[in-house]
């Protein structure tokens, strides 16, 4: 229920992890009735192996349609179990943390302790400043053209900004800016404020 040894950024990470996991792992289960036919696919499939192995095509040729069939019921009570799931509301622990002010509150912190720890450790290169449906789209573009950096885009006043990377070194940026101004050229590195 409370994780005592953690403050308030990490312990908010920790719940949500938490609640993800939970809600993961309950979805994950096989009902009982897929169950049964799982263990019949299971036979199905040794029985084919060996047919296999015996040279009996015939054989394993019909096992592999009834492999098929047992496949497809699996399959099908899976998506009658999220049907019905969904249909009962049994996603409350997501509903009770979305609804939840604290979980707000503790997610608004997070992330001013997250730009705050970002803002005095780390170099970043600025690409865009400027109005949201412009800066929304160059960190679309941006996002798909810089796969391994981390893409930063928010609101400061009065503009919207994207950045680009988390470097420790300015020469780490330096090196990303040179690659970076082929195609923006009024990017500049932006230095840790510390």
């Amino acid at each position: 229920r409370y994780i005592s040894d953690r403050f308030l950024p990490d312990k908010a990470i920790d719940l949500i992890d938490e609640a993800g996991s939970r809600v993961r792992l309950i979805n994950s289960k096989l009902p009982p009735e897929a169950k049964q036919i799982d263990k019949e696919l299971r036979q199905i499939q040794k029985q084919k192996e060996e047919s296999v192995r015996d040279q009996n095509f015939d054989q394993a040729g019909q096992l592999r349609e009834k492999e098929m069939e047992l496949s497809a019921k699996i399959k099908e009570v899976l998506e009658n179990k999220k049907e019905s799931t969904i249909d009962e509301g049994s996603n409350s622990d997501i509903n009770s943390v979305e609804n939840d002010s604290k979980f707000d509150s503790i997610l608004k912190i997070k992330k001013r302790v997250d730009k705050k720890i970002f803002d005095e450790n780390y170099y970043s290169i600025q690409v865009f400043s400027g109005g949201y449906s412009l800066g929304d789209s160059i960190s679309k573009y941006i996002n798909k053209k810089y796969l391994g950096d981390s893409i930063y885009f928010y609101f400061e006043t009065p503009n919207y900004k994207v950045r680009i990377g988390k470097y420790k070194s300015k020469i780490e940026a330096e090196k990303k800016l040179k690659e970076i101004k082929k195609e923006f050229k009024s990017a500049f590195v932006f230095k840790p404020s510390k």
